[in-house]
């Protein structure tokens, strides 16, 4: 069995390309990878999407409880609030994740770490997490798994 080889695109969770004024981040993560490992990398990211909504900006992963005891803090600890379903792309599976425009480093660093794990327990040999095709007025068709 090959070495696996995944890489984190460093401008990955960083400004946004699409936005000219580079005033919001790009909250986006695709997984680029060789089309016969696309079905595979679709399914590993799927499988770990829920966990997204746990991830704060301090780059712990709650839990359920802790989550919920969050919200009532004076200043809560901010997380997804919503992860798109996995979307198809020629280049390989992606997601949105409405983070408020901004994802710390910490969480950005957590959520890539979920999507690594998940890749290489999924025997993906070769794969490049990045932020996302432009996504603007997606085409629902193009949803390959819901999440």
């Amino acid at each position: 069995m090959s070495e696996s080889i995944i890489e984190v695109d460093p401008v990955l969770f960083g400004p946004n390309p699409r936005d000219l004024d580079g005033e919001t981040e790009d909250t986006s993560l695709q997984v680029r990878v060789h089309p016969s490992e696309a079905e595979r990398a679709a399914q590993a990211l799927a499988s770990v999407v829920p966990r997204f909504y746990f991830v704060v900006e301090d780059g712990r992963e709650l839990t359920e409880e802790e989550l919920e005891r969050n919200h009532f803090l004076l200043r809560p600890l901010d997380s997804p609030g919503w992860v798109s379903d996995v979307y198809r792309h020629p280049d390989g599976p992606y997601v949105v994740i409405d983070n408020n425009g901004y994802m710390s480093p910490e969480a950005g660093r957590t959520t890539a770490g979920l999507v690594v794990q998940a890749l290489q327990e999924a025997g993906i040999t070769r794969a490049r997490l990045t932020p996302s095709p432009d996504h603007e007025g997606v085409n629902p068709d193009e949803v390959w798994i819901q999440t």
